[in-house]
């Protein structure tokens, strides 16, 4: 398991740098496999996690994972297929729309500092590459569209408190200390 980079830390700046893109050719490596069983046994292991990019466990390379539990709490507002673990490599952002939508975000890597006021398209179509070496595309909204955003800026260096309207500083049940 690895140890989640926090804003501040030492080696911080892999959260900051943009992330590498993965070569096909390196996808059924034993070095992929192994940041891939790292990344989810590092989100399993936080109680708030609902996705993990590799640039915070320290890995500069473009992957992301969503959780099946996330896939099935999207689920309640949108139509998904039973979606298991899914590792997104190369993703990019292809559709948007125009409307963005606020709501609230924290992240693993920013703890202690919670916003409700985060800015996000409201629906987005997203073409990666999964675990097989097969693009595939996604379209999102709401909840889910929110977590591949916020995943995908993790490889650009870009952090939710670059975009945040405004935050606060919250104890470790996510309650706002005054």
């Amino acid at each position: 398991m690895a140890k989640i980079l926090k804003l501040n830390d030492t080696s911080d700046y892999v959260l900051r740098e943009r992330a590498l893109p993965v070569h096909l050719q390196d996808l059924k490596t034993k070095k992929i496999a192994d940041i891939k069983n790292d990344m989810l046994h590092t989100l399993k292991q936080e109680k708030y996690g609902v996705a993990i990019a590799a640039p915070q466990i320290g890995v500069s390379l473009q992957i992301f994972l969503i959780p099946s539990n996330t896939f099935a709490h999207a689920k309640n507002e949108e139509i998904q297929d039973n979606r298991k673990d899914e590792f997104f490599f190369n993703p990019e952002i292809i559709k948007h729309s125009k409307k963005t939508v606020e709501s609230d975000e924290g992240c693993l890597s920013v703890p202690g500092i919670y916003s409700y006021h985060v800015p996000r398209y409201e629906k987005i179509t997203m073409r990666y590459i999964d675990s097989n070496g097969q693009t595939k595309t996604i379209n999102a909204s709401g909840f889910l569209a929110r977590v591949l955003q916020h995943e995908y800026d993790h490889l650009q260096g870009v952090l939710y408190i670059d975009r945040a309207k405004s935050t606060v500083k919250v104890d470790e049940n996510l309650k706002p200390i005054q």
